[in-house]
């Protein structure tokens, strides 16, 4: 009985800190991904002085009932709008494992951070940016924006 308060505790804790934070959830997340204007563009996650490719969805280190979006820093392995929303629209009812075992089913209202499996750096995803580049021809292309947990920039 005394856990399962505790965890009642834990857990209306995390949803106070989530509902006062600019972190998205997953549905937020899709909605944004629906609405950007150039479905076929790159979208990358804004890391401060580089960018890097969203890789998959899995439960985060940190909390085991939310998700963490992969992060590839090797060029050349771009992922498109279109891609990321068929991922994002994909973890919506599915489980997941988490770190140190137990299954986790995931839903609209799940947080989102931006975390390789095994890690906790505490960037969540708070917004997706459009970037144009201007050269032979205009290019349009995605970054997500990310802030660490603790109020600062990480990027």
């Amino acid at each position: 009985m005394f856990n399962n308060i505790l965890t009642d505790l834990c857990k209306a804790s995390r949803k106070a800190k989530f509902d006062a934070s600019p972190q998205l959830s997953v549905g937020e997340f899709v909605l944004m991904l629906e609405n950007l204007e150039d479905q076929k563009a790159w979208i990358f996650i804004d890391l401060g002085s580089m960018t890097g490719n969203p890789t998959e969805f899995d439960s985060f280190r940190g909390y085991y009932d939310e998700l963490a979006l992969g992060v590839n820093l090797d060029y050349g392995n771009y992922c498109t709008v279109e891609d990321l929303l068929l991922k994002a629209k994909a973890v919506i009812g599915k489980e997941f494992s988490g770190w140190k075992g137990g299954e986790y089913i995931m839903n609209k209202n799940t947080p989102l951070w931006v975390d390789n499996p095994g890690n906790c750096s505490n960037a969540m995803i708070t917004g997706i940016k459009p970037r144009r580049w201007s050269g032979e021809g205009e290019i349009m292309w995605y970054l997500i924006e990310i802030k660490s947990s603790e109020g600062e920039d990480v990027n």
